[in-house]
């Protein structure tokens, strides 16, 4: 899939970032303006100890067992917002 997004930009390589790249740069940069930032800073501290932190931001993909389903909506949607400033504001990840 990555060979196939690379050839799509035209041959540039994709970024090598990983996911705990950009919870660490989103815990810096964007966390810090956010009401419940402490809140926020604990979940992604727990994520930056899961193996999904190991992976390329390319290649993420989720999957969950054994925690309540609002867990698994409060991390999820502090993972796509991640992943969006990641992509759109960081530049880690192509568009």
């Amino acid at each position: 899939m990555a060979q196939a997004r690379e050839a799509e930009l035209g041959g540039e390589r994709l970024p090598d970032n990983q996911v705990m790249d950009a919870l660490r740069r989103y815990a810096v940069a964007v966390s810090p303006t956010h009401k419940g930032d402490r809140w926020e800073l604990a979940r992604l501290k727990s994520i930056v100890h899961d193996p999904l932190a190991d992976a390329r931001l390319p290649s993420v993909t989720a999957t969950y067992t054994g925690v309540s389903s609002e867990t698994v909506r409060r991390e999820m949607t502090l993972l796509q917002s991640v992943l969006g400033v990641s992509q759109a504001e960081m530049r880690m990840v192509a568009r």
